[in-house]
């Protein structure tokens, strides 16, 4: 473990960081400062002390990881995302000149794990976590015989909780305590109410709303590629989230593998009152990195984020919400996925 530790720390030095400032006395982080972002790829980035105060601050209480507010959780959230892609970041640039087949071969040889600051986070706290869970359950779902496997039992997929970095931070159960509240993970699930309302107010919003995209087109040769995305609206910010998994099939079963994979995420935002039509905001795009699996994701301060507008729907060209992945450095092999009522 002790070498494990040592190897994380030093690929955090990789990491380029700058944002806003984690009060102590507060506990809170003022989402007004300013904040900068990767020139490569427009990611932004939490100041190194900012994560240490963070997650260093995290306590325990009945088997559950206890934060001080909803800020809070998102802080460690944002970090142990920043972490993870610096890590995969360093590792990585050891071998600049390998395709991603010749790379997914050094990992078997060196035992590489893609999800070792997780691991070195949740064994500093001793915490059982729901990632550690859905992994394991993700890997023994991949065991299943090619031509057998069914692609809606992935593990991934039934989780409500897209990202790693929230899964970590809720045990087994998917429990955690922020402030003096216990959430689920049924805090992330899409609720289904419909509205016949649609275009006179807010309520053809949805709080959480995603929408997910299978592919295993011949231009993939093989291959299959899971593209997600996800919007958590809210009076104060909206989130809004893409994720995609690349899969290759091999000695009779399906692997998740490396390929050169960026992603897009882009979509118009909507005014307070929601009866207007929404103006557009700009794309979010990442570099091509030789990963399994992609992430890309925006936060909106003080505005709603249109969610449900239907195929049908004159505002449909204009007023939707949309990621997606290229891949194989291909800018022709794009996969889209859009929310939609």
């Amino acid at each position: 473990m002790f070498k494990k530790i040592m190897m994380f720390t030093t690929c955090l030095t990789a990491l380029v960081v700058s944002l806003s400032i984690y009060s102590c006395e507060k506990g809170s982080l003022n989402p007004m400062e300013e904040i900068t972002q990767d020139s490569q790829n427009g990611d932004k980035k939490l100041k190194a002390s900012l994560c240490q105060d963070a997650l260093g601050s995290i306590t325990q209480s009945k088997g559950m990881l206890v934060f001080r507010d909803m800020e809070h959780f998102e802080i460690c959230a944002d970090c142990l995302d920043q972490q993870y892609e610096a890590f995969n970041d360093a590792y990585e640039a050891n071998y600049p000149d390998t395709t991603p087949e010749e790379l997914d071969e050094i990992d078997e040889t060196t035992g590489f794990d893609e999800w070792e600051p997780y691991v070195v986070f949740e064994s500093s706290l001793n915490h059982s976590s729901l990632r550690a869970k859905v992994e394991r359950d993700i890997v023994a779902w991949l065991d299943t015989p090619a031509d057998l496997l069914n692609w809606d039992d992935d593990p991934d997929e039934l989780t409500p909780v897209m990202d790693e970095s929230v899964r970590a931070l809720l045990n087994e159960g998917g429990f955690a305590i922020v402030g003096r509240e216990t959430i689920s993970e049924e805090e992330w699930r899409e609720e289904n109410e419909r509205s016949e309302k649609f275009f006179d107010d807010c309520s053809f919003l949805r709080k959480t709303k995603d929408y997910f995209y299978e592919s295993d087109s011949p231009a993939l040769e093989g291959r299959r590629l899971k593209v997600k995305i996800k919007v958590k609206s809210g009076i104060v910010s909206s989130k809004l989230k893409g994720k995609t998994v690349h899969y290759k099939r091999k000695n009779g079963k399906w692997k998740r593998k490396r390929a050169h994979m960026r992603m897009v995420l882009n979509g118009p935002q909507q005014n307070g009152e929601c009866n207007r039509r929404g103006f557009p905001w700009n794309d979010f795009h990442s570099s091509y990195k030789k990963r399994k699996s992609r992430k890309v994701k925006d936060k909106i301060w003080g505005t709603w984020r249109e969610a449900l507008t239907e195929d049908s729907s004159p505002r449909w060209p204009t007023e939707r919400c949309r990621t997606g992945v290229f891949i194989d450095k291909n800018e022709g092999l794009f996969f889209p996925v859009f929310l939609r009522k």
